[in-house]
């Protein structure tokens, strides 16, 4: 049982840990490219910077660009799945505090613990597919300004590396799904413990003797049989 309590002590470092984890991951770039002199940044809630060898670096947001309809899927998944994530990080973050700090235990947060990891993977691929239409869709736009010379459309996440922005989301998915794992498994061995059968001792057993009498304490009867129980006499209980 010590082991259990022990790691009942530090089931809330795993979910802090992934909130940590989830926070950074929200100011940091989810993609990113470097070739023939030019680099791009892209974050989750829609922020982008550009630098090209020789030129001042850009920064600007995805629904500025033109024509804006081609915007709206990576501007509604982005900023769904930033939200989701953010408020996530802060959740985990401040459920894992009060555990430490001993206002609350694991149990009460396990099954949060639980939707809040599959809930960060959900807004984690939702942004996944929604800047490859995006992007699928703007490219397929500019072509069509374009005379005809067999362009070929890459798919998004070919061109562009996963950055910590959208790593960490599933890092952190299978950090709070593990801590509500582990503390479902200690609450059940708290509720269920193994019980230890009383052995009695040795000493114990050779030490206690029956009280004996000669004569009844009622009516003075003599006791012939030492094994009585009833006085033959009175009728009267010895006590043993």
């Amino acid at each position: 049982m010590n082991k259990i309590a022990d790691i009942k002590d530090y089931i809330w470092t795993i979910p802090l840990i992934g909130g940590i984890l989830l926070l950074i991951s929200f100011f940091t770039p989810s993609a990113y490219a470097t070739q023939m002199g030019i680099s791009e940044y892209h974050w989750m809630w829609g922020l982008f910077h550009t630098e090209i060898y020789g030129y001042s670096p850009e920064t600007d947001f995805f629904f500025n660009e033109k024509p804006a309809e081609y915007m709206i899927p990576i501007f509604l998944s982005g900023i769904f799945s930033a939200i989701i994530i953010l408020i996530a990080s802060i959740m985990l973050i401040i459920s894992a505090n009060s555990i430490r700090i001993g206002r609350r235990n694991s149990k009460e947060f396990e099954n949060m613990w639980l939707g809040m990891g599959i809930l960060i993977f959900i807004a984690a691929i939702i942004y996944m597919i929604g800047i490859h239409v995006t992007t699928r869709n703007y490219l397929k736009w500019v072509i069509s300004q374009l005379p005809p010379d067999g362009y070929v459309i890459s798919d998004y996440w070919d061109v562009y590396e996963p950055g910590f922005g959208i790593i960490a989301p599933f890092l952190t998915g299978v950090l709070a799904i593990v801590g509500a794992g582990i503390s479902k498994y200690v609450s059940k061995r708290e509720v269920y413990p193994i019980k230890e059968k009383a052995i009695p001792t040795f000493e114990h057993s050779m030490t206690k003797k029956p009280k004996v009498f000669n004569y009844c304490p009622e009516c003075g009867q003599k006791i012939t049989y030492s094994e009585s129980k009833y006085c033959s006499s009175c009728g009267f209980e010895f006590p043993r």
